[in-house]
Order: C-alpha cells, then structure tokens, then sequence
C-alpha cells in the first residue's frame, strides 16, 4: 500500500514537471505555483510514510536516477520537515529579513557534507527555488559550510560555473556573481535550484542595434520584451548559446545589464566601442576651440584640436552611437575641393547648420566694398539679388557671417537704414575698424569752403579743431572714408601735418593745372566781366578788367588745360593782357587782319604825337612824346634797307597823300597815307583782292599781318588802317627803323 502511494506521488511529479511550456530558450518553465504544488504533494507523501522509511528511501533513490530535479527537490522537502534544526532556523529566516548576498553572515556554522573528487565546469544559469535550503561556503578542508538562507532569493537567478559531489552523493552547484570576476556567492544544493539547459562562453565585444523593436530578456528564465533602442551601442561580455542559438549579454557604459538579446537581424556587431557607422550629409561648424578630434573610438590618438578649425564649416559625412552614450560625428573639409577627413567629434562640440553655408556667427563689423564684379545672395540656393557696382566703395554693417563649406566667408550686410542688402562674398569687401570705413586712395587738393566745420579726430566723432581758421585755403587729401552714414570724408593734410577728418561737402576743388602748350591763335574777347588772371587759374592774381576789351582781337600764344576747363593766355601787340577762359572768346584767326589788333585806340590829342615803326617787331608805336599809348601790328618791306623790297630807315612825317584805294602792278591797298616821297611809301591796308575796293581783300597776302611782306609800304589790319587813315593828323613824325 506504501509503495503503490510513493509510485503515485512520483508519477504525478513526472506528469507535472513534462507537461510545463517550453519559453523562448526552449527551457521547461518552473513557475511559483507548480514549484509549490508539487512541492505540497511530496510532502504529504512524506508523512503518510514514516513507518516505512527505509523501503521508501530505496525506491526514492531509484526514482532520483531518472528525475533527478524532482526527486531532488523532493529530497529536500523531506529534509526540511524532519530536521528540528532546518524548522528552527526557517522561522528565523521568516521573522527577520534576509542578509544580502553581500553582506550576509551565518548565524551558526554548521558542516553539510565533504566534497568529493574533482569539481565539474558548468557554464550555465540556474534559478533559486526552495527557499528552505542554504548557501554554503567551501573551506579548505573540503567541507560545505552553512552560511545563509536562501529564503529571500527565491525565483532570482545567477551564473553557475561549477559542480561537485559531496560524500552523501548530493550535486552541489557552484553560483557567482554576473560580473568580471566572478566573484563567488557560494554553494546550493543542486535540490534547491532550476539549472538552465545553455551554455555560456566568455567573450567581449560591440553590437550596435539597429531595430526599435529589439527581444530582450531580463535573464534566461525570462520572456522576451520588446525594448525601442534602436542606434543604441552596448558591450557584450558573453555569448549564451541554447539549441545552437546565440544570445549575447548586453551592458551600457553604466556598467549595468541591459538584458540577453539574440543574435540576428537587429543586431551589428562591431569590435570598435564606436558601434555602427549611420550615414549623413549634413554640415556643422566649429563654434568651441580647445575640443579634441580622435582618430578612433579607443580615444588613444589624438588627431588634432578645434582650435585651429574654429569658425570653419565641415560635412558630417556619418556618426557613431558610441558605446559610451556619446554621438561621434565623422567630419571632413573641403580641401583643394575634395573632401578630406579632419577626425571624429563628440556631437555636441560642434553646432550642426541648416546647410553648406555652416552656422550663422556674429560678427557687427563694418565692411567697405571694394570690388564691383561680385554677386549678392538672397540665399545659399544662389538666388541672385544683386551686383556690387552700384555697392563700390559704399561700408555697410556686416552683422554675421557663414563660413561656407566651399571655402568662401559670406558677410551678412545691412546699410545705414538698416535695410538688408543680401549676402556677400567676403573677397568683394574689407572689413573696417570704425564706420568710417576703410581708407581708399586719394591724392588732390581741397580748398575749405565752411568756416562753422569741424575736423575730427576720428570717426566716433571726437572733434579736433573747427575748420575757421582753414576756410578758403587749399590742402592736401591724402586718402578718403565712405562712411557708414553716406558721406564722404577727406583726411586732410597740411604738408605732413596731418589736419583731421573733414565731411567733403565742406571743400571745394581748387583749380588745378593739368597741360600747358604754346598756340598761335587771333580770339576776340567776349567776356566783360572780370579781370584777366596771372595764371590759368581763378585763384591766381588778376590783372586788367575784361570789359575794357570785349570785342577787341587779341592773340592766344598759350593754350592750358585745367579742372576748370581751357584757358587762354591773350596778348596784345603792346603787350600781354593774361589768361581768361577759352570760352571767352572767339575764334577769329581765319580773319584777324580785319580786326583792330592794340585793342582800344588812343585820343590823339596828346602832347608831341609822333609815330615809331620797329621793322624787327613789325610794330606801329603810336607815342605821346616818349610814351607808347598804342601799338598796332604791321608788315614792313619783304627786304631789309637799303635791300629791294625794303622799308627805308628814317625819320618821316605823314603827307599829304591820302586815299580810299590804289591799284598799281596788279596790287594795291586802301585807307592809305603817305610818309615818304609823296605817294610812294605809304600807310595802308592789307592787299585788296581788286582794284577799287575797300571790303574785299587778298586773304593770303592778308595772314602775313606781323611778317615782313610787303614791297616797302608798311600795311596794316584793315580796322587799324582805317583808324589811321581818318585820324592821324598830317605831318605827324615818322621814325622807321630796325
């Protein structure tokens, strides 16, 4: 009767233990609640057999060889119902909590058993699940020492790595802690435990997961979970393997488990702590200096500082999920426009930019723009907004800037309204210390034309001197500002001494002088207002008033060129008058021997009026005794006395011989008086074209005026000949002579 009931406890244990579901390492699951029930039913088995105890240890024993969990777990139930000892300390362990496995110290020693022969590797998991049993410690006598009980570790779970016999025949199971060193928690009873049916193999390695749904199981007993750590890179120290399938054991940079994953899709595995290279395309800039670029992820080599990149744009061409929960960007320059690599980066010591252009810096500096050959941006799509012709020379506020991946710097500029003018190529302008601008080349003369001015000392308005005491004086410009605010400003010097700052709209351009040449050209004077001037030149010393000789001829023997425009340099055959602009004149020199050449005649009513004519200047004196008071040109004999063609040398006196015209050997002239041998040297006009005319006359022997041409008379313009010929009083004195 005995038997039949032991054979019935063993085949329900049977029937319970195979017919559990396998979980997701294919091992038998050992829930609470069956641990418990079959647990109950062996040990109501127990008591009903106390008067049988030996028959019903030996079919126990038997039992054991085929089941050895369950008998096991049966074993220890029995053990812990009929020791006095293992009760007492039970309702210890159940009034007072636990000790950590840490921490934990025994209440009493007490020896188990004695292993024997040699320990056994098991590379394995096992889970806790009597709580009526102990761990115990191995001394050095081989003797299993009780330390603690395992009450308050049921269901938890640990790394197994040996297993022994002792001397009554039990398989102790050797548990460690889950960390490098195995550190030992101490010996279980095999009867006390679940051993997993995998095995681990210590190896170290880097898998980077890439999928949101990730299986993780908190250890081997347990189900999966669906974990979202996708671009995650953790360390794995072992690799648990289960019916030929592997499961590595991640942990994060925290030294902490993360829990079992099984290899496959999800998973890369990387020997490099860096993890997964993720591919991208965007640009960053260095915006901190002193931050460290690394040539790999074991962080030993060390390939160069920000420092020197700082403000430059790089492409992000990939990054790393490092195991250490740290971003890496892969960076690269554009060098010699290819991209080159510069090194890996921690994430957040670089700022990530919106595009190629890289990051926005401030910058508030002024800018003068320097070249008319460039573009202005409205983007970096290179949508043109402009062109900086118009720009040239104008200082605009650059408030930030790009330094572009193409190696360009862009300026974003503002003028003084503050209105946007676009982005610009930082080679088209200078950048400027002041909003003054930068000094652009300039070398002139300025006349000061404001006495209420003020010269500054620089272009935050730090006033040097008022302009009063330089008001209608020319100085020097030796360079000019465009400034911020529109105007013009001339650094002004007198000599070497620098002066200061003066706004242009206070100066004037002072007459300059560019070319002079000589000319020989008849004018008639237009101009009665003025005076003619020393020099080609407005501020120059004047000389005798204009309107005393409007519309009388005069010769320009100079020609200048200036900045206020053309200027004559007119003379008269008594003497010079000055310089006058040429637009002051007319040009008569096709005629000029029609036109009165001394300018306004003389009264004749003077004291011992008496003619002189200087062969040598071919000149008519008209004198008050020993004064000139008029000279008019003329031209004397071809010859020279006593030679043909000559004027004869001499004193004369005007005769009475006197009239309209003359005609004689196919020449003649008119208006004419004779001074010598009563009809035969005469005063007269240039050549008439024919006989009997006073209007018309020979053009060509006419542009000989001022040259010796004649046949020994002395002729005169026609306006001056007929001055003479109606004004002159006879036996006016006559000195001819070279």
């Amino acid at each position: 009767m005995k038997k039949n009931k032991w054979v019935k406890v063993l085949l329900v244990a049977s029937i319970l233990t195979t017919s559990l579901p396998l979980n997701v390492w294919g091992q038998e699951n050992t829930s609470t609640t069956s641990e418990a029930n079959l647990t109950s039913s062996f040990s109501d088995s127990q008591t009903d057999g106390t008067n049988t105890t030996g028959e019903s240890e030996t079919k126990q024993e038997t039992t054991d060889s085929s089941i050895p969990d369950s008998s096991s777990t049966t074993s220890a139930t029995k053990t812990a119902e009929t020791s006095p000892t293992n009760t007492q300390e039970l309702a210890e362990t159940t009034t007072s909590k636990a000790p950590t496995l840490e921490k934990g110290q025994p209440q009493q020693d007490e020896v188990l058993e004695i292993a024997v022969g040699s320990k056994q590797a098991l590379k394995t998991y096992a889970k806790l699940t009597n709580t009526n049993e102990f761990i115990y410690q191995l001394n050095e006598q081989n003797q299993f020492i009780k330390q603690k009980s395992l009450s308050d570790y049921k269901n938890q779970v640990f790394r197994v790595t040996d297993k022994v016999k002792t001397s009554g025949d039990k398989e102790m199971i050797r548990l460690v802690q889950e960390d490098s060193a195995n550190t030992e928690i101490g010996w279980v009873p095999k009867t006390a435990l679940v051993l997993h049916h995998g095995t681990y193999t210590k190896k170290t390695g880097y898998v980077a997961v890439t999928t949101k749904k990730l299986g993780l199981q908190k250890d081997v007993f347990s189900n999966a979970e669906i974990k979202d750590l996708d671009r995650k890179t953790f360390q794995y120290r072992e690799i648990y393997t289960v019916n030929k399938k592997e499961y590595y054991a991640l942990y994060n940079y925290q030294n902490q488990f993360v829990g079992f994953a099984a290899k496959g899709n999800g998973l890369v595995l990387n020997t490099s702590p860096g993890g997964k290279f993720y591919s991208d395309n965007r640009y960053a800039t260095f915006m901190q200096k002193g931050k460290v670029l690394w040539n790999n992820f074991s962080f030993n080599s060390v390939r160069g500082n920000t420092s020197s990149y700082y403000g430059r744009t790089v492409k992000i061409k990939g990054y790393y999920q490092h195991f250490n929960g740290k971003t890496y960007y892969s960076l690269y320059e554009n060098r010699n426009k290819k991209d080159s690599w510069v090194g890996y980066l921690e994430a957040k010591d670089i700022q990530v930019a919106a595009g190629s252009q890289g990051a926005y810096q401030s910058l508030n500096r002024y800018v003068t723009i320097t070249s008319k050959n460039y573009n202005t941006w409205s983007s970096f799509s290179w949508k043109k907004r402009g062109i900086t012709a118009s720009m040239t020379t104008k200082t605009y506020l650059a408030k930030g800037m790009y330094r572009h991946y193409n190696g360009a710097t862009y300026y974003s500029v503002s003028d003084n309204k503050n209105h946007w003018a676009g982005y610009l190529n930082a080679s088209a302008a200078k950048q400027a210390t002041s909003p003054g601008g930068i000094a652009q080349k300039e070398n002139r003369k300025v006349k000061i034309t404001s006495k209420t001015a003020t010269f500054w000392r620089n272009f935050h308005w730090q006033k040097k001197e008022s302009a009063a005491k330089y008001y209608g004086k020319v100085y020097t410009v030796k360079c000019k500002y465009r400034h911020f605010n529109g105007a013009w400003y001339y650094s002004i010097y007198n000599g070497n001494t620098w002066i200061g700052y003066l706004n242009a709209g206070f100066t004037g351009t002072p007459h300059t002088i560019y070319s002079t040449k000589n000319i020989n050209r008849y004018v008639r004077i237009n101009s009665n207002s003025g005076n003619f001037y020393s020099q080609a030149d407005p501020n120059s010393s004047k000389k005798s008033a204009k309107k005393t000789y409007k519309g009388y001829m005069a010769q320009a023997t100079k020609d200048a060129k200036t900045s206020g425009g053309t200027y004559y340099y007119v003379s008269l055959p008594g003497g010079a008058l000055g310089w006058l602009k040429a637009s002051e004149t007319t040009n008569v020199h096709n005629r000029f021997y029609m036109y009165t050449t001394g300018g306004r005649y003389p009264s004749l009513k003077v004291k011992n009026l008496n003619i002189q004519v200087s062969v040598k200047k071919q000149r008519v004196y008209i004198r008050s005794g020993s004064k000139t008071i008029y000279t008019m040109l003329c031209s004397t004999g071809l010859g020279l006395w006593p030679n043909n063609l000559s004027t004869p040398y001499g004193n004369f006196k005007i005769q009475a011989e006197r009239g309209n015209s003359f005609w004689f050997g196919g020449s003649g002239g008119a208006f004419y008086r004779s001074y010598h041998q009563h009809g035969v040297y005469l005063f007269h006009t240039v050549p008439i074209a024919y006989p009997g005319t006073t209007t018309a006359f020979n053009h060509i022997e006419g542009m000989k005026l001022g040259r010796r041409a004649s046949h020994g008379c002395i002729r005169m313009s026609v306006a001056d000949a007929k001055w003479f010929y109606y004004n002159m009083p006879g036996n006016t004195p006559v000195k001819i002579y070279y």
